[in-house]
């Protein structure tokens, strides 16, 4: 089983929940934006529910008949897979 701790679950879930990183660097104290990012935990579902929700792809999809297989390979693109 995989060890979970608390400031680690702390950080990702304050940002699950909306919280700016900037935000959660403060509150973890840190003076680098990097030291927040080890803290930090997503998945490769949390980057497609993060994209699938931008206003961005419905607009996109709405444009043009095969927009969303673009948007798809965008998004591949950027994530590695998708």
């Amino acid at each position: 089983m995989k060890k979970i701790h608390i400031r680690h679950f702390y950080a990702t879930n304050l940002l699950k929940s909306g919280a700016r990183i900037t935000i959660v660097q403060q509150l973890l104290g840190h003076a680098k934006l990097s030291s927040t990012e080890r803290y930090l935990h997503t998945s490769e579902a949390d980057l497609r529910e993060t994209i699938h929700n931008m206003p961005i792809y419905d607009v996109i999809r709405s444009k043009k008949k095969y927009a969303d297989a673009r948007f798809r390979r965008l998004c591949a693109k950027s994530t590695g897979k998708f």
